[in-house]
């Protein structure tokens, strides 16, 4: 049977903060993150990202539309 460790940690002001005041911050934190969490899933499958090839075309065809980048981009 594994045993679970308690850490207890000492505040040198324990009216900093209250024991209530952390545990709230932390479920306000949680809560965060499950929307986020929430949001990051809803974005799976509807996100159009284009392949490597094709970004580096679309790159290149911009960057042959300004000369003047190009030899910017020479000179570094």
């Amino acid at each position: 049977m594994k045993t679970k460790k308690i850490i207890m940690v000492e505040l040198v002001e324990t009216n900093v903060f209250e024991a209530a005041e952390i545990d709230n911050r932390l479920a306000a934190t949680a809560a965060a993150r499950e929307r986020h969490a929430v949001y990051l899933r809803s974005l799976v499958g509807r996100l159009r990202v284009p392949t490597y090839a094709t970004w580096k075309a679309r790159i290149e065809r911009v960057e042959a539309s300004r000369p003047w980048r190009l030899e910017a981009h020479a000179r570094n």
